[in-house]
């Protein structure tokens, strides 16, 4: 198959080498001439996003929120919510009107449930009160849904582990 070419200013080249040269894809290019463009006005003009961005609301960029002070690091355009991190970088959290960078990381962070206030004991016996369930299953590596369960009376313990409301 032969490849097609334009010719502009004395200088005759393919769609990818004049690509290379204008920055102007190939598909564009041969999309201009098939829409009866010029050879002058179809390598010359640049593309143009007929799209006009939305402001970005950067006023809480940089600023320390919710309970363990993560830095919120940008805003996300297609949603309202934010991506948040520690400030150390290492973990992402979730605080209400905010979203993870790692949505498969802390799943069912969100929701009345893991704000209510357990108390869990360990296999050797030894109780502590939790606000934050989610947190302590992570740390722990439990199933917090199963850990939900024993709070809920629907199994009877975790890994050892039991816990209860309070």
């Amino acid at each position: 198959m032969a490849q097609k070419t334009l010719t502009f200013q004395n200088r005759t080249l393919t769609y990818a080498e004049w690509d290379a040269e204008t920055g102007i894809p190939e598909g564009t290019l041969r999309g201009r001439i098939k829409m009866g463009w010029s050879v002058e006005r179809t390598l010359t003009e640049k593309n143009s996003v007929g799209r006009r961005k939305k402001p970005v609301d950067t006023s809480l960029i940089g600023m320390k929120v919710g309970p363990n002070n993560l830095v919120v690091r940008e805003k996300i355009e297609s949603s309202d919510n934010y991506i948040v991190e520690t400030a150390d970088g290492n973990d992402s959290w979730i605080v209400p009107g905010y979203r993870l960078r790692n949505p498969d990381k802390l799943k069912n962070l969100e929701g009345p449930p893991i704000r209510a206030r357990y108390y869990v004991t360990s296999p050797d016996n030894v109780e502590m009160g939790v606000t934050n369930l989610k947190t302590l299953c992570d740390k722990l590596k439990l199933d917090f849904n199963k850990m939900l369960k024993v709070a809920d009376g629907l199994q009877a313990n975790h890994q050892g582990w039991k816990c209860r409301k309070a």
